[in-house]
């Protein structure tokens, strides 16, 4: 909410403002979307679990479905934005313009091939990632690490600029200050990225 009313108070007619706060609704649309069904299902079970036992195996699986959707769609968005944030960094260049085309698009590829291809059983009435999932989640973590390496480049290239112009004893600048912060988040995602499998995985009903 707090980067929705900055963003609004400083203009949405700018390009990547605009961005943002489109990046920023549909993540929360997509989490609530994901946290509502979840908890819809999961009252409606505890107050009635013979009814839930006994309703169809297609329509909880659909149920599964549509919070796995939601939940790559969060997780899709905030990729986007670390790959936009990187290439902005770089001034788009042409083969990041490129690469960032490429991881945005083939993990939809990848999901939509994958829940095609899913169905419910008996045994299952949840729906899990096959091996196009599998791949789409592979190729998340890697455009990730592709973005955060950008930007530890960047920030590598800003140090030795100001200390070559400064010296070795110039303190850090405000701009270095952003592309450290920037970088130590890109690890940091990255390294919490592999509960990702888990996560979509979790649905509402198991």
């Amino acid at each position: 909410m707090a980067s929705t009313i900055t963003l609004c108070r400083q203009g949405i007619k700018f390009g990547p403002r605009l961005f943002l706060l489109s990046a920023t609704l549909f993540m929360y649309i997509a989490s609530g979307t994901h946290w509502g069904l979840n908890m819809y299902t999961m009252m409606r079970e505890l107050q009635d679990p013979q009814a839930w036992a006994v309703l169809p195996l297609e329509q909880i699986y659909v149920w599964s479905v549509v919070t796995t959707i939601a939940l790559f769609f969060n997780f899709w968005i905030s990729d986007m934005v670390v790959m936009w944030r990187a290439c902005a960094i770089w001034g788009w260049p042409r083969f990041t313009q490129i690469i960032f085309a490429i991881f945005a698009i083939l993990p939809v590829i990848l999901s939509v091939v994958d829940v095609s291809r899913a169905h419910a059983t008996p045994n299952d009435n949840s729906f899990e990632p096959d091996t196009f999932g599998i791949t789409a989640l592979i190729i998340s973590l890697i455009s990730n690490l592709w973005a955060t390496s950008l930007v530890g480049r960047k920030t590598w290239l800003h140090r030795k600029d100001i200390r070559n112009r400064l010296g070795s004893g110039s303190r850090t600048t405000a701009a270095g200050s952003i592309l450290i912060l920037l970088t130590e988040s890109g690890i940091l995602y990255s390294c919490i990225w592999v509960r990702k499998p888990y996560l979509l995985s979790a649905q509402c009903t198991q």
